[in-house]
């Protein structure tokens, strides 16, 4: 259980966000609708604590859809100065999540597993990654988290079933849940963090890791347009939505969040741009190779590393730059990654 104080002066988002270590700065770059998740998660845990007979978080009104209204602030969400507020560490683990791109549990030990990664590229920045899944999608022995292959010795053209596995646990990275989707084997995988490798070796993990990303990339290609398309071999912006709209209805209902007809529209309106954001070349439509260089640049994570799989925390840590409707430092790694993938097309 997390016991956060609301000293005097302070709302609830603002007592949450110094337990968090957040700055001012910090704060202003979290978008209205992610401090809506938050306040709903608050709710939640709110909800919890009536039902077993304990004190209310709040005195006042738990709207989520206004709390970027000044004039509410008085009224909305409010609590007792200098009560501390208990929330459930699950619920608090997924606020964390949603404010800063990292899990408590597995930070610590996925950030010392990254340590020793190559360095993949200079030019890209900063990012995350949704790791990732297989053609299977049995947890491995080794792993704490659920996980599938897609290696590098397996049809490089994918398929709909690979994609709709790898789709199924990248699902479960909007549910906050600690997956992966790796597409290099477990050897190249040691192999990666190996200090001194051989040009031979080198080149064998590259190998495996752009053919990985290319039958990733061509397997959610296929997928989305199996499920969502009209049986083009590309993806419409028609297609996109709907496939986009499934992941979070999905997610919405395993959390048991409702989503509003105002935030359907901002949803909507993100999806937009994500998919002129993988669109490069800006034909209107989506192919593999731009899904491939996608899933690629996903998998660098904040330190400008790759290790051959998207995972919980780099989807977080990359959301923030996916509906930018600026150019970005995410656009970058996705010109890098193409390239890397496809050559100057």
């Amino acid at each position: 259980m997390a016991d956060i104080t609301v000293k005097t002066g302070q709302g609830v988002t603002q007592a949450i966000a110094s337990n968090l270590g957040l700055s001012s700065a910090d704060c202003k770059k979290v978008k209205l609708s992610v401090w809506q998740e938050v306040v709903k998660l608050v709710d939640q845990n709110n909800t919890k604590s009536v039902n077993e007979g304990k004190t209310p978080t709040f005195t006042g009104t738990n709207d989520a859809s206004k709390i970027g209204d000044r004039s509410s602030w008085q009224t909305n969400f409010t609590v007792h100065n200098g009560q501390t507020m208990q929330i459930d560490d699950s619920i608090m683990g997924k606020i964390k999540q949603l404010l800063t791109g990292k899990a408590p549990e597995v930070q610590a030990a996925q950030s010392a597993a990254r340590a020793n990664a190559p360095q993949a590229a200079t030019e890209a920045a900063a990012a995350a990654k949704p790791e990732t899944v297989s053609q299977t999608t049995t947890p491995t022995a080794a792993s704490s988290a659920s996980e599938a292959n897609i290696v590098a010795d397996t049809p490089l053209e994918g398929s709909v079933e690979t994609g709709r596995a790898a789709n199924a646990l990248i699902n479960k990275m909007g549910q906050y849940e600690d997956v992966k989707v790796s597409v290099i084997s477990d050897e190249i995988s040691a192999l990666m963090n190996k200090k001194d490798r051989t040009p031979e070796e080198t080149q064998l993990m590259h190998t495996e890791l752009y053919n990985g990303m290319k039958k990733l990339g061509n397997s959610m290609t296929k997928f989305i347009c199996a499920e969502y398309g009209n049986g083009s071999e590309t993806i419409s912006p028609e297609a996109f939505a709907k496939f986009q709209k499934a992941g979070r209805d999905e997610a919405a209902s395993a959390t048991g969040i409702t989503i509003s007809a105002q935030e359907a529209q901002q949803y909507a309106q993100s999806d937009n741009i994500l998919f002129a954001r993988i669109d490069i070349n800006g034909d209107g439509v989506i192919d593999n190779k731009e899904m491939s260089a996608f899933y690629y640049a996903m998998d660098f994570d904040e330190n400008n590393r790759s290790n051959g799989a998207i995972d919980t925390i780099s989807a977080g840590a990359n959301a923030q730059f996916l509906d930018d409707p600026n150019q970005n430092m995410f656009d970058k790694k996705m010109s890098y990654t193409y390239k890397t993938l496809w050559g100057a097309e």
